[in-house]
């Protein structure tokens, strides 16, 4: 025969799974992801880089800071993308400042972060060495660094070809229901005067 169970058991039981349904559903809305979506496109012109000093359009950039096109898809943890440059980086020499990235409205609100940007989060090399950088803005226009590693340098290799890889922890911005992203490839060269520099970016 079946054994019975004791009625003054029944209460803690059911006490117990209620709370395990309630502590379920508390981290199903706390570690919400953000919205997944298919593989997409951004199309950009060639030729378009800014002096970011004298605000003004320049073609003094390199190919392998001219972005062609952006592939980007989510899987609601991570926004994964694929900048297609006209150039490889090949013909980078090793004292190159270079930089890939991304700056994100996370709330679409232009009073948070600077101008709008709560985060960015960059690849770049410097003195030949790769390194990772995530950052947070304040309407100040303050930054914190949330993180700054050194890079697996076969990762990014002159080898790789015309294009580089690209990958954001959207945990980093607790997962924003709807986000908007800007694209980025800029670089830092020597002016014409003593000791100047330019900075060209291109955008998406």
């Amino acid at each position: 025969m079946p054994r019975r169970i004791s009625f003054r058991y029944v209460i803690p039981i059911l006490a117990l799974i209620c709370i395990g349904f309630l502590y379920a559903s508390y981290c199903d809305s706390v570690i919400a992801l953000s919205p997944s979506f298919p593989r997409e496109e951004i199309r950009d012109r060639p030729f378009d880089w800014r002096d970011i000093d004298r605000q003004i359009g320049t073609l003094d950039g390199n190919p392998y800071t001219d972005i062609r096109r952006v592939n980007f898809f989510s899987d609601g943890k991570y926004l994964n993308a694929t900048f297609w440059l006209r150039g490889s980086l090949s013909s980078l020499d090793n004292g190159g400042q270079i930089s890939y990235g991304t700056f994100i409205d996370g709330d679409s609100q232009t009073e948070t972060g600077w101008q709008g940007v709560d985060y960015q989060i960059e690849i770049s090399r410097q003195n030949g060495t790769w390194m990772s950088t995530v950052a947070e803005f304040s309407s100040l226009g303050d930054v914190r660094i949330l993180d700054n590693k050194r890079l697996n340098g076969t990762v990014l290799s002159k080898n790789i070809g015309n294009y580089i890889p690209f990958s954001i922890d959207l945990s980093r911005e607790i997962f924003p229901e709807k986000y908007k992203v800007i694209f980025y490839a800029g670089e830092i060269k020597s002016g014409n005067n003593n000791g100047s520099t330019i900075r060209i970016m291109d955008f998406t």
